[in-house]
Parts: C-alpha cells; structure tokens; sequence
C-alpha cells in the first residue's frame, strides 16, 4: 500500500533530514538490522502493530527494550486481553507496510512513542520494507497527526 517514496515524501514535506540504508537481503529483527549496519542495538527503535476494539495502532519503542501491554492497555482503557498483536499478514492490511518494515513515521494510525525514544538524538527503523531501513532525528515521530508520547516498555531486570 504505502512504499519508500510514500515515506521519502513524508520526510521531504516536514524537511527532516533522513538516510536510507538498502539490503539485499531481509532484514527482520534489531540483532539483523545491529549486524547488517555496524550500529549498536540502542540505535535502533521497533515498530509494532496491535490492535484493539478500536482498530490498529502503532506502538514504537527502543529497539533493547520490551513493551508492557498492561501500561499500553490502562492508556487505552481497555483490559490487557483486549489488545492482540497483529498478524504479519494483517499488518500491511490495516498499517499499509509489512511486517518488519514498518517505519516510525508517516503512519495514518494511532502511534504510542516510549517516552525514552526522544531521548535519542537519531533513530533506525523499518523503512517500509524487509529490505530497508530508515534513519532519522527521533524528533520526527512528533510529526505524525495521531502521536502520543507515554511510558510503555517494561522495567529493565
């Protein structure tokens, strides 16, 4: 549905700087993404697709941390069950990016940013595909229409 240019034009319109950085072959996970870049893995952030009653939404987190869904679920209102992580295959259906591509900008879903991503100064992330990823100022999440910074990773232990 949506593609790099999609996510290139998002950037150019909010004149944020940014770097793609292309691989041949897939790149799925922040161990994959540390090893391909030569970035360590507290550079990176994950995008993740839930759902609740509501529909779907966008949780983005530092890429060594683990989300809470029971801190997600009492920011929604809602029971903890009642929040599924999304299918790959629902994914790119209700997001419009794949599973493992989807970027921490330019979504036209709710977005949930960890409070600790803006705390760095630059970011990596899906750029809208498995074969792709995104750099950008961690401020550009700010710029989605429907953002809301909160605290949604769990404790460290």
């Amino acid at each position: 549905m949506f593609n790099r240019d999609y996510i290139e034009t998002w950037l150019k319109n909010k004149n944020l700087e940014y770097t793609f950085f292309d691989f041949e072959e897939e790149v799925r996970s922040v161990e994959q993404a540390s090893l391909q870049t030569g970035f360590p893995s507290n550079a990176f952030v994950k995008s993740l697709a839930l759902k609740d009653p509501k529909g779907p939404f966008i949780c983005i987190i530092p890429g060594n941390k683990i989300l809470d869904k029971g801190k997600v679920a009492s920011l929604l209102g809602v029971g903890k069950k009642k929040i599924k992580i999304l299918r790959p295959a629902e994914v790119e259906k209700l997001v419009g990016f794949p599973a493992g591509g989807v970027p921490p900008i330019a979504l036209e879903c709710r977005v949930f940013v960890d409070k600790h991503v803006l705390s760095m100064e630059t970011i990596i992330g899906g750029g809208g595909s498995t074969h792709v990823l995104l750099r950008i100022p961690s401020r550009a999440v700010l710029e989605m229409e429907q953002v809301q910074v909160a605290e949604i990773c769990a404790p460290i232990s």
